[in-house]
């Protein structure tokens, strides 16, 4: 059987779900098709990260890149076309 791969937004919905709407978390783990172990992680990975989501200045270099196509980032990355400009020391 396939693993199935949630995106951290999908994760962040469930997690919220079982928060929000006050649902066990055996039904949770039966509306989505996961285990409690794995609803546990997610939960504890979002209660131990989430002051992230406040921080005040985020790195938006790092945040931007990571929300563009593959080819823009590598159009984004310097190349050394002229190994002459190295310096070795």
């Amino acid at each position: 059987m396939k693993r199935r791969e949630w995106t951290a937004k999908q994760k962040l919905q469930i997690v919220l779900d079982r928060l929000k709407n006050q649902v066990s978390v055996s039904d949770l783990c039966s509306k989505y098709p996961i285990t409690q172990g794995q609803y546990y992680k997610w939960r504890y990975q979002l209660l131990n990260n989430g002051e992230k989501a406040f921080e005040s200045n985020p790195d938006k270099a790092l945040v931007e890149t990571m929300s563009l196509p593959t080819q823009a980032v590598h159009a984004t990355i310097p190349t050394c076309d002229t190994p002459s400009t190295l310096s070795i020391s």
